[in-house]
């Protein structure tokens, strides 16, 4: 379940209308840049570094690599607490998602 970021006077969540759209742009762009770095930095790393995790600032394209997204994702914030969603890309080394979700398929 979403929580809720903040309402208007008509009771909308932020997540409704023009705010999830740029939340939506804004995580494809971070995205793109996020595996452009990888491409340029890690790639070649992948035999060695199979299945760690890594955290990218992306306005210093600089890695943090470790054996859990949480421990990557804490090292960044150590370096740069003011990281803002859009400036950080994180993904498991070698595998094309952090995540497997699961989902039920539905027929007619």
């Amino acid at each position: 379940m979403a929580r809720k970021v903040s309402e208007s006077n008509s009771g909308k969540s932020a997540y409704n209308g023009r705010m999830s759209t740029n939340l939506l742009e804004l995580r494809d762009a971070a995205a793109q840049v996020g595996e452009a770095v990888y491409d340029e930095r890690l790639r070649q790393l992948e035999a060695e570094e199979s299945g760690k995790f890594v955290a990218i600032y992306l306005p210093t394209r600089e890695c943090f690599v470790e054996t859990s997204l949480i421990d990557a994702a804490d090292r960044l914030h150590q370096k740069y607490p003011g990281a803002r969603p859009g400036e950080v890309y994180t993904r498991r080394i070698g595998e094309r998602s952090v995540i497997f979700a699961h989902t039920p398929r539905i027929t007619s």
